[in-house]
């Protein structure tokens, strides 16, 4: 898939309207018009076009280059940092390499070693931010820990640079075993390390070691470990570095104020609306409606029964053809749509979602937590939908695979999950009636995210009324 075609796939349907296909002539308006009609993920038939064209193999590559640039002009907010800004957030990962690559060729022929070191950071804390997926992207990876090696050579010397490197490479190991397992006795020797760091740099003044010790530090323990304490500790750290270097953060300093907001909430419908209001505030701009951070923040508004509310925002933000993206980005779209469809008590439309986003999932591309959240979801869908004995087994399926990734797994909260819904099934089969004192337990051991609270409730709703 080229470049052009993999830009026009990622837009949702408001975004295509910004490109003006009939400003372009001859091969260019046949090539533009054949990716908007595209509906296959190997893309457009490029061998006929060159031959209609008469274009060679170099020249209609050339045309592609030529509308790429055109095309980043109508999208894209701008251009430096603010295109890569925009190639993070839609997780074009092969044009932020391709981007990078020609800005740093710029910066190096210029030969200002300041400008480059201040580029090399503002590369290294937006890749932080924007939170890719590194362990599938080994070209992107090998880049940007080529760029921590160069703004360490061009930056003022720092006697805490030793660090920086290293929390570079804790943080690959980290993304590398979440591939694999969330179990804690592999992921603790690393956050242990990570701890340690933060603790002889947490005063220092080399900022970019603090930030993403702090950073890494800060996901794991609120979305791996979720130790609330320990989590909002380390928010509460980075909101204040956050407005301490708001020059380098830019409109991610709103994002630190969400997050502090939202534990100080203290009911759903403040926490949606104040969401809300972020989302779609002006001030932000675009680079905060990554799907990294979506995948957080939807789920609540959905659960809170705004579903026409998120509609509205997915036809805004979301890519209009989900089965031509990258399976990086396209996971987290379809897990959310299959919540939204749920919701909806569409629930033929939410297997089609998960279905994408289990196959997305697959591969190299493959991550633990997220599997673990998919098979949470096909759990439920087979309550919904297939008598208890048959979702049952799949329950009991899906928990035998979780027990083999956790160490302990009475804390998994996934498990936890699983768990209520196999003593929920047993009791429908067994006539005993007793939904409300077993949502009453799950409710007090959970502590995971709220839209499988949601779905617990669906599901003794539905046997509820069946009794």
């Amino acid at each position: 898939m080229t470049l052009v075609e993999e830009l026009v796939f990622t837009l949702s349907k408001n975004e295509r309207t910004r490109l003006r296909p009939l400003q372009f002539r001859g091969a260019k308006r046949d090539i533009i018009f054949k990716i908007l009609e595209c509906r296959s993920r190997n893309g457009i038939n490029a061998a006929s076009i060159k031959r209609r064209h008469k274009l060679t193999d170099v020249r209609y590559y050339q045309v592609l280059s030529e509308m790429l640039h055109t095309m980043y002009e109508e999208v894209a907010p701008g251009d430096g940092i603010t295109l890569l800004e925009f190639l993070g957030r839609k997780q074009l990962y092969r044009h932020f390499l391709r981007e990078i690559r020609s800005q740093e060729s710029d910066l190096l022929e210029a030969g200002d070693t300041a400008a480059l070191a201040e580029y090399y950071l503002q590369v290294l804390v937006l890749s932080s931010l924007q939170m890719f997926p590194l362990n599938t992207l080994p070209d992107l990876s090998d880049e940007l820990h080529g760029y921590v090696k160069r703004y360490v050579k061009y930056k003022t010397p720092h006697p805490h640079d030793k660090y920086l490197v290293r929390v570079y490479e804790i943080s690959d190991r980290l993304g590398k075993l979440l591939e694999k397992t969330i179990r804690r006795d592999k992921l603790d020797p690393y956050v242990h390390e990570l701890e340690s760091i933060f603790r002889r740099t947490r005063t220092s003044s080399q900022f970019l070691v603090r930030f993403n010790v702090c950073f890494t530090l800060m996901i794991i323990f609120a979305r791996i470990y979720y130790d609330r304490g320990k989590a909002l500790r380390y928010i509460a750290y980075a909101k204040q570095l956050v407005r301490d270097h708001a020059d380098i953060f830019g409109d991610y300093a709103a994002l630190f104020e969400l997050v502090t907001d939202l534990h100080d909430l203290s009911s759903r419908q403040q926490q949606t609306e104040r969401v809300k209001k972020f989302l779609i505030a002006p001030e932000h701009g675009e680079n905060l409606s990554s799907i990294r951070y979506l995948e957080r923040y939807l789920p609540m508004i959905i659960v809170s029964g705004e579903h026409e509310w998120v509609k509205a925002y997915a036809r805004d933000h979301f890519p209009e053809q989900l089965g031509l993206v990258a399976p990086d980005a396209s996971v987290h779209y379809a897990m959310i749509l299959t919540l939204l469809r749920i919701s909806d008590n569409d629930l033929a439309a939410a297997e089609e979602s998960l279905a994408i986003a289990m196959r997305a999932n697959t591969g190299r591309h493959r991550n633990m937590y997220s599997e673990m959240q998919l098979r949470c979801y096909d759990a439920f869908l087979m309550g919904m939908r297939h008598n208890p004995l048959v979702a049952e087994e799949s329950v009991q399926r899906h928990m035998r695979y979780m027990r083999r990734q956790v160490q302990q797994p009475q804390d998994s909260n996934l498990l936890i999950f699983l768990n209520a819904m196999r003593e929920l099934l047993r009791g429908v089969e067994e006539g005993k009636g007793n939904c409300a004192s077993i949502f009453a337990e799950f409710r007090q051991k959970y502590r995971g995210h709220e839209q499988f609270v949601f779905l617990f409730e669906r599901l003794c709703a539905k046997f509820r009324s069946l009794g």
